[in-house]
């Protein structure tokens, strides 16, 4: 294996989904075969509609390439492939940063008040399943917030009010060690 610049980090950042098991019912959308998927729990991987890399790591996870594809890319290049990169090297891994805040999904509890209300946060970056109207008033706040310059006011608070919003470092990752 070709030896890495420790100075470009490996990383993904992105909602890390953990302990997702393989669908094993016929008429499910994501149903996986024993034969495609040995194991019973997936390594984590990030969820596919939104993640953060740089190009050092996506040519990482081909150094670990092989015939054995699999048909969820979401998890066989962010979490299968990554697993496997991770197993086999002894000085740099790949990183996982939760980027959980930034997802809608994330805050169900106030996301229709972040939608329709007078509520707009910085961080959001991610919103998916949004009728054009909801995708609109996004867009409107988040150009209001713009003018306003809240994304500098957002990262001009103090440090310990501001690690709420950063992203944290995903410390395991989990699955069956056979899951191929």
């Amino acid at each position: 294996m070709e030896s890495l610049n420790p100075q470009e980090p490996l990383f993904y950042l992105c909602q890390i989904i953990t302990k997702s098991q393989p669908k094993r019912e016929p008429t499910n959308k994501w149903f996986v075969t024993q034969d495609e998927y040995k194991g019973n729990v997936y390594p984590d991987f990030c969820s596919g509609w939104a993640y953060v890399t740089n190009i050092k790591t996506i040519q990482t996870i081909l150094t670990v390439l092989d015939d054995k594809l699999f048909w969820i890319d979401d998890v066989y290049t962010t979490g299968m492939l990554a697993k496997a990169f991770n197993s086999k090297s002894k000085d740099v891994k790949i990183r996982y940063y939760e980027w959980d805040n930034s997802f809608l999904n994330m805050h169900q509890s106030y996301s229709d008040e972040l939608i329709d209300g007078d509520v707009f946060t910085p961080e959001l970056m991610v919103a998916a399943d949004l009728k054009p109207q909801q995708i609109t008033k996004l867009y409107k706040k988040s150009k209001m917030c713009e003018k306003r310059d809240c994304y500098s006011m957002l990262y001009d608070l103090p440090l310990d009010q501001i690690k709420t919003f950063l992203p944290k470092l995903h410390q395991q990752l989990h699955c069956d060690d056979n899951y191929i």
